[in-house]
Formats: structure tokens, C-alpha cells, sequence
């Protein structure tokens, strides 16, 4: 950790919404010591030039599915490079603990690849906390209701029992005890859509007895969108709890009553805990398998290529994927469906589902041959109406999160893309909603990637730049930086992020990622 810091001359943003200023900015141990016009800061002190610069909080990306691939590329590079100095996992109920050997955590985790060598040691969620530490970014660390249901009884569908339910609860105190920041649930994926309202409210009461969030992929963002909201504000009222919406921006196929019941409901809710985010682009991930139906989905891979194997139960899956059945068919069709990431087909990524006269067919042969790894096999999907998340990102109090993974290497040196927020969601906003669109204020956009996902987190140390804080700083320049990801070609990193520091130490120079390793686990 670099002992003195002073950065020079820049346009400081400060993350709270207030108007930029031209200031100084001291930093000591690791936390920032001052924030003056002009500061005298002695001779020992490394110093950078921000002069024609903004200079922001380190962004705050409250929305990533990093459990396992921040373990396996600790540079963070596809985060640091975009100015992201702080990551929460444990996102959509998805996860990699805690774990029970008697259950393949394969089901409720996202991106786990074995191919990246992290050996999956620990058991609870708080041994595995302890493996977030010396990394580049720091990490919050939300407990996945997915996989605490996955380490207690399995991907079933099924209600938990009474001993069940008292079995996750003692799991999910131990891990609040322990620092995690909270829970999250995919009530719209395996095991959360098994999960009855009842359940959830029991888990969340024990997150409100710690002062947590609750981040929650809804239930239904279409005909039932006002429907999921009201079950997600019921589990949390008088709880404690802070209820986060995830990428909370209606599907396309959304009724336009649905969609302005929406808007009102969560209005009314913004006087409350209560936070939304989305991703700033029209293109999201997900995966083969939802495709199917859920109740051939269920139990561990080899349950689900034994079904795939039998002519009878592989032709109700068939039917089931051509009859766009899936709520991801439904939105926009198998033409807007494209492969992007095959185990050993690289040949296929990119390739739209639409392609194939037999859609049912081809899924199936693809599940079939991936094996062990037919759980990898990602998509790229329509999100929403770029109009559809404008309505959402206006909101006050909504933040902008990426829905992404945390990688390194470009284009084909990318070993899993996912989306391309993950790459350069933060200078999305920056170049396209803040310069080019002027939808949002330069202030504003950082409030949302700062403050704003520091708050729901419960994160006091950090999200603003003011004396006490943590030292996590972006400097870039608002008038060139640019995204070069693009729907197709994910995995590229932007221009115009020039220093980002982490926990006072220089984390991106001139030269790329630097070798420090200064995140914490922060809760």
C-alpha cells in the first residue's frame, strides 16, 4: 500500500449527486485524509496529475455472478479496467457456497469452470469468505438463497421442510455473523422458483436482524411484473432488511398496464430500504438450460442427461424449447437468441437459435454433448426497450450494475466473455447516457455506480469521496472515454479509464492492471 498519496488538480465528483469541484485529494494509509482546493502535501508523497481530469469514487458494481472467476482471475482485470473497485457476489440466488457433498453445486452456481484450476476447499459460506481477501477488487459477499437450498435439500421441487427451513436459517445467521452482506434469490430460476413465499420471508428476517440487503431476481418481470414486486416488498417490510430489485426493467412482452403499475408501486416504495438497478444495455446473459422446463431441469447434471437420453422425456423437452415456452423464448423469439459460449464449439458462439429449423432438437444434441458441462452453455438474450430502461435508470434510486462476471484477456483471449457490461458498463453510462444522450448528469451517473450501491450494500467506508473514506478513486476523461464492447465482441476492454486506485495503492496505470492485490472482504 502506497503510505502518501496526493491527486493533483482534478474535477472531483464525489459520488454524492453534488455539483463537481476543482480540489486536491490527500490520502494516507489507505483512506483519504483530505479533500482541499489546494493541499501542501510535503515531498514524500507520490503524486498523480489529474488536471482535465474527473476524479470519482472507485464504482461500486452491486450486481456480479463472480462467486468462482474472481478466485480464478484475482487481477479483475474486465472490472479494474472500467474503474470498478468494488464487486458483490452471490447474486440471483447463484453460487459456490455454502456446499453439502451429498449435493453437485454445479446446479446454482453461475460460470463455474473447473478448467481455471480454483480448488473448491471450503464448505460454509464463511471458509469461503476467507478466500476473498489479497485480491484486486474489494468483494461484498451476498449468501445465494440457491445455493443454501442447493447444501440443505438439493435442487428439488419441493417446499423446504420445517427442519430444512431451521437448517438454512442457522446457515444464513452463521454467515451474517461472519460478514456477509446479505442474501439474494432467482425466484425465476431452479431452486427459487420451488421456493414459496413463506420460505423467503423466514430468510429475510434473519438478514434484517443483521442490517442487510436483499437483493432479489423477481419471480416475473412481464404479465405478473406488479405481482413479483409486491411478493419482494412483503418478504422484506418491517424486517430491517434493505430490498434491492435486480435488473428490475420490464421484458418487452410487459403489458403497458403492467409496466406503469410498476413504475408507481416502486415510486411509492423509494420512501422505504428499497433500491432498483439494471444494466445499461438492451443485451443480456443467461443460459441454454432455461430453456427447458424446469421440473426435467432439476437434481444434478447426471439426473438431466439420464432424462436427455430417454426418447420419451427428451421429446416433451423438444416440444417444450419449439414451443417457446421458456419466459426467455417469449420475449423476442429464437431469431433475438444467440450462442455465446460453447465448451470445445467455439466455432458456434455468436450463432442464433433461429438458425435452426428444429430448435428443440439442436438444444438437446448441444446438453447432450457438452456432458458434464452442458451447465456452460451460456446466451445471449434481449433484455429490454432501450425506452424501458430509460424510465428505469431515471429513477432516483436506481443504480447501475453489470449482471457480469469478473475475467481478464481480450476477444479470443477471453476465456468466458458473458456479457458486455462486463466489460464497459460503467463507461456506457458515461459515454452514452451522460455525453452523447445527456439522459443523465455527469453527477448523477456516478451517484448511481457510487454512493448509491455503497448504501444498499451498508458499505460506510466507501462510495464517496470525503475525509475518513476508503481510497478507491477512477480518474478518467469524461470527453473520450468509450466502450468498445459490443454485443458481439464482448471482451474488450474501454479507453479513457486512466488511474484507478484501491484502498489508496494504484491499481490501473498508463501500463494496464498493476501488480497490487489491495481488496478486501468488506461488509
Amino acid at each position: 500500500m502506497t503510505e502518501r498519496l496526493v491527486v493533483r488538480g482534478g474535477t472531483v465528483v464525489d459520488g454524492t449527486g453534488s455539483p463537481a469541484r476543482q480540489a486536491d485529494i490527500l490520502v494516507e494509509n489507505g483512506s483519504i485524509l483530505a479533500v482541499e482546493t489546494s493541499i501542501d502535501s510535503g515531498t514524500d508523497a507520490e503524486t498523480i496529475d489529474a488536471a482535465g481530469r474527473v476524479v470519482a469514487p472507485g464504482f461500486v458494481d452491486l450486481h456480479t455472478h463472480a462467486d468462482y472467476s474472481i478466485l480464478a482471475f484475482p487481477s479483475a482485470d474486465s472490472a479494474l479496467r472500467q474503474g470498478v473497485t468494488t464487486i458483490a457476489v452471490g447474486n440471483c440466488g447463484g453460487g459456490v457456497a455454502p456446499i453439502s457433498d451429498a449435493h453437485d453445486i454445479r446446479p446454482v452456481a453461475f460460470a463455474l469452470r473447473p478448467e481455471w484450476g480454483v480448488d473448491i476447499a471450503w464448505r460454509s459460506f464463511p471458509e469461503y469468505m476467507e478466500y476473498l481477501s489479497g485480491l484486486a477488487v474489494n468483494v461484498a459477499a451476498m449468501v445465494p438463497h440457491g445455493a443454501l437450498r442447493n447444501a440443505v435439500m438439493g435442487v428439488v421441487p419441493r417446499p423446504a421442510t420445517v427442519v430444512e427451513l431451521e437448517t438454512m436459517t442457522r446457515l444464513l445467521d452463521e454467515a451474517m455473523q461472519a460478514g456477509a452482506v446479505g442474501m439474494s434469490t432467482g425466484l425465476q430460476y431452479r431452486p427459487g422458483c420451488w421456493a414459496p413465499e413463506s420460505e423467503i420471508r423466514h430468510l429475510v428476517e434473519v438478514v434484517g436482524s443483521h442490517g442487510g440487503i436483499y437483493a432479489t431476481h423477481m419471480r416475473d418481470r412481464s404479465e405478473s411484473y406488479v405481482a413479483a414486486i409486491r411478493e419482494a416488498l412483503a418478504a422484506s417490510a418491517d424486517t430491517g432488511a434493505h430490498l434491492q430489485l435486480s435488473h428490475v426493467v420490464a421484458r418487452p412482452n410487459a403489458p403497458e398496464s403492467e409496466i406503469e403499475a410498476a413504475l408507481t408501486v416502486m415510486n411509492q416504495a423509494a420512501t422505504g430500504q428499497f433500491s432498483v438497478d439494471t444494466f445499461p444495455e438492451r443485451w443480456g446473459p443467461g443460459l441454454l438450460i432455461d430453456l427447458f422446463p424446469d421440473e426435467l431441469m432439476e437434481g444434478d447434471t447426471s439426473q438431466v442427461l439420464a432424462r436427455l437420453a430417454d426418447p420419451t422425456t427428451r421429446s416433451v423437452m423438444e416440444h417444450h424449447v419449439d414451443a417457446e415456452a421458456s419466459f426467455l423464448a417469449r420475449v423476442a423469439g429464437y431469431d433475438e437468441l444467440f450462442l455465446s459460449s460453447v465448451p470445445d464449439r467455439p466455432d458456434l458462439t455468436g450463432v442464433s437459435l433461429g438458425d435452426w429449423e428444429a430448435v428443440g432438437a439442436f438444444c438437446c444434441d448441444l446438453l447432450i454433448e457438452a456432458a458434464d458441462r452442458l451447465r456452460e452453455i451460456g446466451i445471449r438474450h434481449i433484455y429490454a426497450d432501450e425506452s424501458a430502461i430509460d424510465d428505469v435508470l431515471t429513477l432516483p434510486f436506481c443504480l447501475v450494475a453489470s449482471d457480469g462476471l469478473v475475467t481478464a484477456g481480450e476477444d479470443s483471449g477471453c476465456p468466458l466473455p458473458w456479457s458486455a457490461s462486463t466489460y464497459g458498463y460503467t463507461v456506457r453510462v458515461l459515454e452514452h447516457y451522460v455525453r452523447e444522450r445527456k439522459l443523465l448528469t455527469l453527477e448523477d451517473a456516478v451517484r448511481k455506480m457510487t454512493s448509491l450501491p455503497a448504501t444498499a450494500l451498508g458499505l460506510t467506508d466507501r462510495g464517496t469521496i470525503a475525509p475518513g473514506k476508503q481510497a478507491d478513486l477512477v480518474i478518467f476523461d469524461a470527453e473520450t472515454v468509450h466502450d468498445r464492447s459490443t454485443p458481439v465482441a464482448m471482451a474488450r476492454h474501454p479507453t479513457g479509464i486512466e488511474k484507478v486506485v484501491v484502498n489508496g495503492s494504484v491499481a490501473v496505470d498508463h501500463t494496464g492492471v498493476t501488480a497490487h492485490r489491495e481488496g478486501i472482504l468488506v461488509s
